[in-house]
């Protein structure tokens, strides 16, 4: 089962998203040259790793015109407990490079801990290099989370990402 499947199955029943992958050209195998960086601080309830890195890419969605950029500190195919963050901003931001803020310009940050969905109360994604496809996405972000089980609050800040582009459509929210 290719590993962008078990993404759309995790964040389908831990977060009760309508997800779907359309595209059969999902990695084989997460990040195996090591140069991706998916990383930030965190602060509140959350523990554990703030290295997301292990499986992470970036892909454009044509049918929603949205950007996502993922990351999880484990291979999805290990089972339904991944830890994740799934930033998303609107267009495909080739030229202007910019910041996006939660709410007003469409930008929504996503964050699953053990297999706990939080909700975004604010944050924002800013795009520093987009390049074509099989280049790098790379950038900055920061945001605040709730938890829709227990109200547990996390902050998460010095966000930073350089990921590779996969194919188009490999994420569609």
């Amino acid at each position: 089962m290719h590993l962008i499947t078990r993404l759309v199955s995790v964040l389908a029943i831990t977060a009760n998203f309508v997800i779907s992958s359309c595209s059969s050209q999902s990695p084989d195998s997460p990040n195996p040259s090591s140069v991706e960086t998916f990383t930030f601080t965190k602060s509140g309830s959350l523990t554990g790793t703030s290295d997301y890195s292990f499986y992470s890419f970036g892909s454009y969605s044509t049918p929603k015109n949205d950007t996502y950029i993922v990351g999880s500190d484990v291979a999805l195919t290990t089972g339904a407990v991944a830890n994740m963050l799934v930033l998303m901003v609107p267009g495909e931001p080739l030229t202007p490079l910019g910041t996006w803020t939660t709410g007003d310009d469409g930008c929504t940050l996503r964050l699953i801990v053990s297999s706990v969905p939080y909700t975004t109360t604010g944050g924002y994604v800013t795009i520093t290099d987009y390049e074509a496809i099989g280049g790098r996405i790379k950038g900055t972000f920061s945001g605040s989370f709730v938890s829709t089980i227990d109200g547990a609050q996390v902050e998460i800040i010095n966000g930073v990402f350089d990921v590779k582009r996969d194919a188009d459509d490999l994420y569609n929210d």
